[in-house]
């Protein structure tokens, strides 16, 4: 069933999906307030914190593109979905400092780097959204979840316990988006997808304030 898209007349514009433009501004605010929480808790913490201000540059740019898709087409979509794909390299390179070998260190600093070059490659060539889902996978999924959930086993870490949990719950908005529901053409898979991800982003937060510790 093709989905209905809300296409409003303000100001003298042709504007689409007022309701994800506002749920994508809402994640960016509420990525601004993570940032400076975690940048007050810890100073140390560079790459979560720009994990946090992209995601929030992101999402701001993808309500942009929603709602100005008669004007700008799809090239802001993929912008977007570039500078998140930064994001969870961000994130990967965040969970790599914690890894105290400094030989696996820098293995894994340059396999993320890779991915993410062969990620912005692959979005612009086939100008698909199934390579943000493939990133996304194997940054989240099989990277950092699979690195704090060694160092939980190994700690008991609060902080890797509550990104594992942020993970989780983001793979609900990966979800939403996949099957498409929409409960009302106002309310759509994608403003249900960016309410988890606010949820998910806020056990992100909410682990990054508690004690860091060394990966084993």
């Amino acid at each position: 069933m093709n989905e209905k898209v809300v296409e409003v007349h303000w100001f003298g514009l042709s504007l689409c999906e007022p309701m994800t433009f506002f749920t994508d501004v809402l994640i960016t605010a509420f990525c601004v307030y993570f940032w400076a929480g975690i940048k007050q808790n810890n100073p140390r913490n560079a790459y979560w914190e720009l994990f946090f201000l992209i995601m929030g540059l992101s999402t701001l740019l993808a309500g942009i593109a929603h709602m100005f898709v008669n004007y700008f087409g799809m090239n802001l979509h993929f912008i977007s979905r570039a500078i998140s794909g930064i994001s969870i390299y961000a994130a990967q390179l965040a969970t790599v400092q914690r890894v105290k070998n400094e030989k696996t260190k820098k293995v894994l600093s340059v396999s993320v780097l890779m991915q993410l070059m062969a990620f912005i490659f692959c979005l612009f060539y086939f100008r698909n959204f199934i390579a943000v889902v493939i990133n996304s996978v194997i940054g989240l999924l099989f990277f950092v979840l699979y690195l704090q959930i060694r160092e939980y086993k190994a700690t008991k870490s609060e902080e890797s316990k509550w990104i594992i949990v942020a993970i989780l719950v983001g793979v609900l908005a990966a979800i939403s988006t996949i099957i498409k529901f929409s409960p009302h053409a106002w309310f759509t898979h994608h403003d249900i997808g960016h309410f988890i991800i606010i949820t998910s982003l806020y056990f992100f937060y909410k682990g990054l304030k508690t004690q860091k510790k060394s990966l084993v």
